[in-house]
């Protein structure tokens, strides 16, 4: 009987709200620059530093660091002062906004964790992810909040998952993931024994279980084997 749901976040909890070139852009306004200055190689290489190294950032001082490190990467040659410098990595570390709750998520938490049903999260994303949670109200669902950052590892590796389950307490066979994408996600959790939910709410996969969170809901209910007065 399965009594744990593990969620994922990008993509699964959460999806853009905003484009990077926009929350870029405002963050150059705050810090009176203009975007024309940036040489598009600059762009370039701030975004291979971050895909490289933002999923393993082990702590909040390294996160700021890697922040301050993509800002100086963007702006090198431009001129703009250290201040200015700092103000962009300040700005891009508030990314908060970035994404907003995928719709009906937020209510099928809620009444997962009504009815007592204990949920965690495994995610690729920085050390801020519980800061992240706290500011969209979310983190009160959840028993476990395990990012690659804390764990030291990005998923598919195994010992991710496993670190969630056993602040849980919790056998694989216990627990359902939900994720987007097929190799990160489904197929790894599901090689541990995880039953497994691909739910594309991007609707960008043709092979995912459901797209909506309204079937999600009831697909959930099923493998968690629990009746729900409706």
């Amino acid at each position: 009987m399965c009594t744990v749901v593990l969620w994922d976040i990008g993509g699964t909890l959460f999806d853009y709200a905003m484009s990077m070139e926009r929350l870029l852009l405002r963050c150059l306004q705050q810090a009176d620059i203009d975007i024309r200055a940036i040489d598009p190689k600059r762009v370039v290489q701030a975004d291979e530093f971050s895909r490289q190294h933002m999923n393993l950032w082990r702590s909040a001082h390294e996160e700021s660091t890697g922040y301050l490190h993509i800002a100086t990467l963007l702006l090198q040659g431009t001129g703009v002062t250290a201040d200015q410098v700092r103000q962009v990595a300040a700005g891009l570390s508030r990314y908060y906004d970035l994404y907003a709750p995928v719709p009906g998520v937020r209510n099928l938490l809620e009444e997962l964790h009504n009815h007592g049903v204990i949920q965690g999260v495994v995610s690729d994303w920085p050390p801020s992810l519980p800061s992240f949670l706290r500011y969209h109200r979310f983190e009160q669902y959840f028993s476990a909040i395990v990012s690659s950052g804390k764990a030291g590892i990005t998923k598919p590796a195994p010992a991710i998952f496993m670190q969630a389950l056993n602040e849980l307490g919790a056998a694989p066979s216990e627990c359902v993931y939900v994720g987007d994408q097929p190799d990160k996600d489904i197929n790894a959790a599901g090689e541990l024994g995880l039953h497994t939910i691909h739910f594309n709410p991007r609707r960008n996969q043709v092979n995912a279980d459901v797209y909506a969170a309204t079937d999600l809901k009831d697909v959930l209910w099923s493998l968690l084997r629990i009746c729900v007065d409706t």
